[in-house]
């Protein structure tokens, strides 16, 4: 039987999709207004009460952290992407808010927010809050102290490439990842790594790439020739404003532009590996979204139990929001419209209660009954 708290985190989530901004005062006018209320009834999110929900739910975290390794096994053996993120916060309440570095450069307090994501479909498989401040490395460790490994390979960004971090993959020899590097490593040169690249087939791009597996590791080159010119103009454009225009310097500038190296314990096409990379991006939009939905405020959260919560919740909007996309997606409306435009016009597909039993469908327009009809609203 599904307890009364998870119908509540349900609700709020899939409002919170619908309404991004909506902040606890709100959630009872949309919950009401909403067929919401009559497939989930009694649902009770009056502001004052939402508080002590969320505390409780908290604290009783374990029940969420079970919910995200149900996720991850159905996950298993998938690629995923892993990344943190700052979000804003301050309080002087809540161990969370801390003083980033980012955070002194533009005046606000932020929380750590690490996530993995299916790299395929694009949903969120596991999250949590750190403090503001702790290292990438710390968090990381936490992660793989606390999440069991299932066959995944995780793709970060350069932000993981530290010497801590390093060291823990080492230690983990069963956690398989895909890493970039800095371009202008020197193991490009001592590795020879630029030399006897090959065309790798990717639509609509132009790309050269070499593969090398050293000290059981596989290194992965990319050099984008379309890239490589835009940078090598610009270069020279500049060193030439400047009158430091210098040849030799040119050319061994020139050797790094459009380059992309990755390090990984798995043994990948070249194909493959630019694919993983190239997907990825679509996970660092999607995860914008995640990270607007709400930006805490004083007037949402005061402990750390509430943080757990929140984040919990807008976890959840993110699952069922991807998976509408998705449906989107296969129904190929995104060819004729954008996400935001499909939820637009479908706010003002309603229906109305005539004798207070027969629900009524209102007049809308045509392509709006349209788009209910496909998605069978």
């Amino acid at each position: 039987m599904i307890s009364s708290t998870a119908y509540k985190l349900y609700v709020i989530a899939i409002l919170r999709c619908a309404y991004p901004k909506a902040v606890n005062r709100d959630l009872k006018f949309y919950y009401e207004t909403s067929f919401m209320s009559e497939l989930f009834k009694k649902i009770g999110l009056s502001e004052s009460l939402l508080p002590d929900f969320f505390e409780k739910t908290g604290r009783a975290y374990s029940n969420i952290h079970n919910f995200m390794l149900d996720r991850i096994n159905e996950f298993k053996g998938r690629v995923q992407i892993i990344d943190g993120t700052l979000k804003s916060y301050n309080s002087d309440e809540v161990t969370f808010s801390q003083w980033s570095r980012k955070g002194k450069v533009k005046g606000s307090k932020d929380f750590t927010l690490l996530y993995t994501c299916d790299l395929y479909t694009k949903e969120p498989i596991y999250h949590r809050p750190y403090q503001g401040n702790m290292l990438d490395s710390t968090i990381f460790e936490d992660f793989l102290e606390n999440v069991p490994s299932t066959g995944e390979i995780l793709v970060a960004d350069k932000g993981f490439r530290t010497k801590a971090i390093t060291e823990l993959l080492e230690q983990n020899k069963n956690v398989k990842y895909l890493l970039p590097l800095k371009r202008n490593t020197t193991l490009i040169r001592a590795e020879k790594l630029d030399e006897n690249l090959a065309p790798v087939k990717i639509k609509d791009k132009q790309l050269l790439g070499s593969k090398k597996q050293i000290d059981g590791k596989f290194f992965y080159l990319f050099k984008d020739l379309e890239i490589a010119g835009k940078e090598s103009v610009g270069n020279y454009q500049k060193h030439l404003k400047r009158n430091t225009f210098n040849i030799d310097e040119f050319n061994k500038n020139n050797q790094f532009f459009g380059v992309i190296v990755f390090e990984s314990n798995v043994d990948l096409s070249l194909e493959d590996v630019y694919t993983l990379y190239d997907q990825r991006w679509e996970i660092e939009e999607m995860f914008n979204f995640y990270k607007n939905i709400l930006e805490l405020s004083k007037t949402r959260v005061h402990s750390e139990m509430k943080v757990y919560t929140t984040e919990f919740i807008n976890y959840l909007s993110l699952i069922i929001a991807t998976k509408v996309k998705n449906n989107l997606i296969r129904l190929n409306l995104h060819q004729n419209y954008s996400f935001r435009q499909i939820i637009e016009y479908l706010r003002s597909y309603k229906v109305e209660v005539i004798n207070d039993t027969e629900w009524k469908k209102r007049k809308v327009l045509k392509y709006v009954q349209g788009l209910a009809e496909l998605l069978e609203i």
